[in-house]
C-alpha cells in the first residue's frame, strides 16, 4: 500500500507531476502532465464538447479569451495500488487550456462543459456553435478510446487546430471551470472528468425517530440539517438543509 503523502483537491495539484491522490475506496493514483499541443485563438472564444456532436462556445465571465496561442494539457492519472485490474492503466482526469501564468484565485463554473457520448472531448477555437464534418465524426466514432488508455492528439480542420482527448473513464456530462486570477481575467479553462475533483460529501447519521414531529440530535444541528416526521405521514422522514 502506498502512503498518502498528501490528498489533493484542486486543479493545480492535478497538473503536478507525481501528485498523489486517494479515491473513495482508499486506492492511490499518481498524476503526470501530458501536453497535447498549442491551440491558437483568433475568435476570442473556446468551443468545448464531444467532437461527434455540437461544440458549444465558452466565454470567461470577464469577457473573452485573449488572442494568442495557448497550451492544452492533460492531467493523466494511473493507479499505483488497489484494484489489480486497473494497475498499469491511465485515464485523463482533467483537460486544461492554459491562458496565462498568473495564479488562479478562484474557479467559476462555465456555461456548458461537455456532454460526451463517444468517449471523446474536444477544444476548438470558434465563436459559434460548431459541428465538425461528418467524415471527422465518423473517424472518431471508429476510434473510440479504450478504457484505461489515456489519449490526446492535435489535428487540423478548416485551417484551425483541433484538440481531441479521451474523456476520463467514458461518457458523461462533464463540468467546465474558468480559473480567474487576481486581475479578474481568465488564466485557465479546465474540463473536469470527475475522477479526482468531486463535490465533498459528509455522512450525517439520523437517529431513529421516536414519533411524529422534529428529530432532535446534536450532529444534525451542527450540520444545519432539519429532520422531521410529518404528522399526516408517519412513515416518511423529511430532511432539509
Amino acid at each position: 500500500m502506498v502512503e498518502a503523502l498528501e490528498v489533493h483537491t484542486d486543479f493545480e495539484a492535478a497538473f503536478t507531476d507525481g501528485a498523489l491522490f486517494r479515491d473513495s475506496d482508499g486506492a492511490h493514483l499518481v498524476s503526470r502532465v501530458s501536453r497535447v499541443g498549442m491551440l491558437p485563438f483568433t475568435t476570442k472564444a473556446l468551443t468545448v464538447g464531444d467532437p461527434t456532436g455540437l461544440l458549444q462556445p465558452e466565454r470567461p465571465p470577464c469577457g473573452c479569451v485573449a488572442e494568442g496561442s495557448f497550451p492544452v494539457d492533460l492531467a493523466v492519472v494511473s493507479f499505483v495500488d488497489g484494484d489489480l485490474t486497473k494497475l498499469g492503466h491511465s485515464w485523463n482526469a482533467v483537460a486544461r487550456l492554459l491562458i496565462s501564468d498568473k495564479p488562479v484565485t478562484s474557479w467559476v463554473p462555465a456555461s456548458h462543459g461537455a456532454q460526451v457520448s463517444s468517449g471523446w472531448g474536444c477544444f476548438l477555437d470558434a465563436a459559434e456553435p460548431t459541428a465538425l464534418p461528418a467524415a471527422i465524426q465518423r473517424r472518431l466514432h471508429g476510434q473510440a478510446p479504450r478504457d484505461g488508455i489515456a489519449h490526446g492528439q492535435r489535428s487540423t480542420w478548416d485551417g484551425r487546430a483541433l484538440m481531441t482527448f479521451s474523456a476520463g473513464s467514458g461518457n458523461g456530462d462533464y463540468k467546465g471551470w474558468w480559473g480567474i486570477n487576481a486581475s479578474g481575467k481568465a488564466s485557465a479553462y479546465c474540463l473536469d472528468f470527475e475522477l479526482l475533483l468531486t463535490d465533498e460529501t459528509q455522512d450525517i447519521p439520523v437517529p431513529w425517530p421516536s414519533g411524529r414531529g422534529a428529530v432532535v440530535a446534536q450532529h444534525l444541528e451542527e450540520a444545519s440539517i432539519e429532520a422531521r416526521v410529518p404528522w399526516l405521514s408517519p412513515n416518511r422522514l423529511e430532511v432539509r438543509h
